[in-house]
């Protein structure tokens, strides 16, 4: 079976009245003031999260693929044995660490300039490793970065990335094994993250929405900010997964005030009865990110809630659907009580996607999500089966 070890991340505080948030500082994360009394105690359940560790301004996430996971604040850094650094550690026979996280506390942007890691491999093995940046959940084009053939403990390895643009502005960073290596890892560490201020980004959205009149969507979008934008590319999909190009739109090039476009869609005869859309935001550069998806259908009568394909997948999408623009609050449990993830989302009027990449970092089990505002509540059950 392929082994990989995926830094993912859990941001369980989103609200300030949750916890407190704080923002990583520029330069170099060390460690050197944790102990053990600053992370959890003993074995838990995978996944485990530390949030805001030791008031740093980072939370960490390990998980296992079954059993027990705990992490530590161990000794052998960097710079030798006083050193400290971050363990994600197994804590069950039989089953390798294949996801952790980091990100940073309060969801503020920074640039990554480099991070050293270090695996416990078995059988003498070596690990080829990516790291990859995300902003806020979503996987940065060009932030990626694959070095071949780490050996096992103690070898630290750096990852410098300060001479790759993409990762200038990212939220979160993972490491995922490449699929050129399948090393079980007992434990993986992270040591000495270096970053400095985010450098802003060539486009910053606004607000990207839909509304169908018979056999055509109207859909308008804005941005707040754009510097040495191209075009939009409008993209169609009828099952969310499969999408198709269907018009392009020329963007604004620079500009440093609210931007508003339109696009007109004629739909396919006979049209179906639900449709979703992204915008593939490409810049004079050639570099591209996309846009929210969005949902397009018939009138929405009501508040409610769905995941599909459920059992779970990579491409599962979730579904919300609600009868005026609001706030709500999306929560996910397992089976035994435990709140595994809260965080804070704004509907807009009608149907919107919502991003699962959460789920790729849990337990096989089934899970409840509850989607709740000041008016309603809608809830789900969701079955991982790997």
């Amino acid at each position: 079976m392929k082994r990989s070890l995926h830094f993912a991340l859990t941001l369980s505080c989103l609200i300030a009245h949750l916890c407190h948030a704080t923002t990583p500082s520029t330069g170099t994360t060390d460690f050197n003031s944790l102990t053990q009394s600053n992370l959890t105690g003993g074995n838990v359940p995978t996944p485990a999260t530390v949030t805001n560790v030791g008031s740093l301004g980072w939370d960490f996430t390990a998980t296992a693929d079954g059993g027990m996971v705990s992490l530590s604040a161990a000794g052998a850094g960097v710079t030798g044995p006083t050193d400290v650094c971050i363990r994600f550690n197994r804590a069950t026979a039989g089953f390798f660490i294949i996801s952790a996280g980091i990100r940073s506390n309060d969801a503020s942007a920074f640039k990554l300039n480099h991070v050293y890691l270090k695996v416990n491999l078995f059988t003498g093995a070596t690990a080829d490793m990516t790291l990859t940046g995300y902003r806020n959940g979503v996987a940065v084009p060009g932030a990626t970065k694959t070095i071949t053939g780490i050996t096992t403990n103690p070898t630290w390895t750096i990852f410098d990335v300060s001479g790759i643009p993409a990762f200038n502005n990212v939220t979160e960073f993972r490491f995922t094994q490449a699929g050129s290596s399948t090393a079980q890892i007992s434990f993986a560490a992270i040591d000495d993250i270096d970053i400095a201020s985010a450098v802003p980004l060539p486009l910053t959205f606004g607000v990207f929405s839909g509304q169908r009149q018979e056999n055509t969507v109207i859909l308008n979008w804005t941005t707040l900010m754009e510097q040495n934008t191209a075009y939009f590319e409008i993209q169609r999909s009828a099952d969310v997964n499969n999408y198709t190009p269907v018009g392009k739109v020329p963007a604004a090039g620079n500009s440093t005030s609210p931007m508003r476009y339109v696009f007109n869609d004629d739909l396919p005869v006979p049209p179906a009865a639900q449709y979703y859309y992204r915008l593939k935001m490409v810049d004079l550069d050639g570099h591209f990110t996309y846009s929210p998806i969005v949902g397009v259908g018939g009138a929405v009568t009501s508040f409610g809630l769905n995941a599909f394909p459920n059992p779970l997948t990579s491409s599962t999408t979730l579904a919300a659907s609600a009868t005026a623009e609001e706030d709500a609050m999306l929560t996910v449990t397992d089976m035994l009580g435990k709140q595994v993830l809260i965080r804070p989302v704004h509907l807009q009027k009608g149907n919107n996607i919502l991003p699962l990449t959460f789920f790729s970092g849990l337990a096989k089990g089934v899970y409840q999500l509850r989607l709740v505002t000041q008016h309603t509540t809608a809830a789900i059950r969701l079955l991982k089966t790997d």
